[in-house]
C-alpha cells in the first residue's frame, strides 16, 4: 500500500490519539448485533486498514475479547470504541469511522450483516425531517 498523509483520529476525551498512514482498504456500515451492543449505536461505520498501518500516538487502549475470535479496543477513560480485530482477518483491523477526525474523507461503500439490521432501518428514509441542532 502506498503511504498517504496521515489519517488521524481519537476518542471523545482526547486520551487516545492515532494515525493511519495508508488509505483504508474499505469503508463499511455494520449492522451486526454485537457492534450495536458494543457501541450502543444502531449501526457502526468502520474503516478497514492493515494492522501495521495503525499507530497509537497518545494513550493506551484497553482490549476486550468480545467473542472467541474477536477483540475490540477502547479508551479506558471515556469508553470510545476505537478498533475491532478478528482472527479470520488477522492482518487487518477495523477502526470506528466516528473516531476519525475527518469522517467525510472515507464514506462507507458497503453494508455488512444487513440481515441483522433493525426493522426500522430497512425503511429508513433520509428525507425524514432533520435539525442541525437538538
Amino acid at each position: 500500500m502506498e503511504p498517504i498523509a496521515p489519517i488521524t483520529g481519537g476518542c471523545l476525551c482526547g486520551g487516545v490519539r492515532y494515525e493511519i498512514g495508508v488509505a483504508p482498504l474499505q469503508s463499511t456500515l455494520c449492522h451486526c448485533s454485537m457492534c450495536r451492543k458494543a457501541t450502543g449505536g444502531v449501526l457502526v461505520p468502520w474503516v478497514t486498514v492493515p494492522v501495521t498501518a495503525l499507530l497509537i500516538v497518545k494513550g493506551d487502549l484497553r482490549r476486550y475479547k468480545s467473542s472467541a475470535p474477536a477483540v475490540r479496543s477502547f479508551c479506558p477513560d471515556c469508553g470510545t470504541q476505537i478498533t475491532f480485530w478478528h482472527e479470520a482477518r488477522a492482518g487487518e483491523i477495523d477502526v470506528t469511522h466516528g473516531s476519525l477526525d475527518d469522517p467525510d474523507a472515507f464514506p462507507p461503500t458497503l453494508q455488512i450483516f444487513a440481515a441483522s439490521r433493525p426493522k426500522f432501518m430497512k425503511g429508513f428514509d433520509p428525507a425524514l425531517p432533520s435539525r442541525d441542532e437538538y
